[in-house]
């Protein structure tokens, strides 16, 4: 008897792992996705359960924050700094909400990494004239939100600069030719006959490559297709995007066409950044009334369709640039 009494199964003990700092967690969850994580907790793949949720909210947030961003950009041409600086301040939390309860210092180091990385890159764009201020906040805090995902193979900020390359530069593309055809007959008005004429042929040397057989052909395509519409975008450029406004309507980051003068003294150069509060700040003191600026493409909607097509493609996808038929 006393042999089966010590042979008798004993009640397995459970072990207590991160209650404290889990039971926040899941009480943040459970409100909000209505899920009683206590009920499941026996679920094997109860912690991809919980991180998918956590993806989800980040993920949620992105992509509403970047719409709204767009829309904004769309109608104004600026993003509020507002709107950037909470996606940033959210996307910290949510991450430093992650690593607490998964105990994974990697979700921080990554995060830092895809924070670097892609603050350095559009740093170097804004610093270059091709992109503006608030893209480069927002794109701040995209970088923390969507530094990784799980169970992916290839770190998503690295896929998500390719793809905004790629995609960034076929947006800008066809936002121009819609602009072009737009404006078609004031456009036509301003092109020499001999560039008409040389467009054609390249037209028509672009549609032989493209329907023949040669490897790469795609590609060949593409540079030609460019070198067709690049006069008509430069006069694009100069009819659509330029304008004259109001000094009272300036705004941080607006580009100029050429410096200001005040008879031969410079009140302020041009500067590939767009101008700032101290710059504004001149002219108004200068007594300038109206001056001519550059206005740019809205590359926020750019931004969001990179981010949606990085979201459900895992794996890069550069097929059109390298399809050999």
């Amino acid at each position: 008897m006393a042999i089966e009494n010590s042979r008798k199964p004993q009640r397995p003990t459970t072990t207590k792992r991160n209650n404290s700092s889990n039971s926040i967690v899941d009480i943040c969850l459970d409100k909000t996705f209505g899920i009683s994580y206590i009920r499941i907790r026996k679920n094997k793949n109860l912690t991809n359960i919980k991180r998918l949720m956590i993806e989800t909210i980040m993920v949620t947030l992105g992509v509403i924050g970047t719409s709204i961003a767009s829309i904004y950009d769309i109608k104004t041409r600026e993003v509020p700094d507002s709107l950037s600086y909470f996606m940033l301040a959210s996307a910290f939390i949510l991450k430093i909400f992650q690593y607490l309860y998964f105990n994974n210092f990697k979700i921080l180091m990554v995060a830092i990494l895809s924070f670097t990385v892609i603050s350095l890159f559009s740093y170097a764009m804004y610093k270059t004239g091709q992109w503006g201020g608030g893209d480069v906040k927002l794109l701040a805090g995209i970088s923390i939100l969507f530094a990784s995902f799980s169970n992916e193979k290839f770190l998503f900020f690295v896929r998500f600069i390719f793809n905004l390359l790629l995609i960034g530069a076929i947006y800008g593309i066809f936002y121009m030719i819609i602009l072009i055809i737009k404006n078609f007959k004031k456009i036509m008005g301003k092109i020499s006959l001999r560039i008409k004429v040389l467009s054609v042929f390249i037209l028509l040397a672009t549609i032989f490559i493209f329907t023949s057989e040669i490897p790469f052909k795609l590609v060949y395509s593409f540079f030609l297709g460019i070198a067709t519409i690049y006069p008509y975008i430069k006069v694009a450029e100069a009819d659509c995007f330029e304008k004259v406004v109001d000094v009272k309507k300036l705004t941080e980051g607006d580009w100029l066409i050429s410096d200001v003068k005040k008879g031969n003294k410079v009140i302020v150069r041009k500067k590939k950044t767009g101008l700032t509060k101290e710059d504004i700040k001149k002219l108004k003191e200068a007594g300038i009334r109206k001056i001519k600026i550059k206005e740019g493409i809205p590359f926020v909607p750019a931004i969001l369709l990179t981010l949606i097509f990085t979201i459900y493609y895992e794996n890069l996808i550069l097929l059109p640039l390298f399809y050999v038929q």
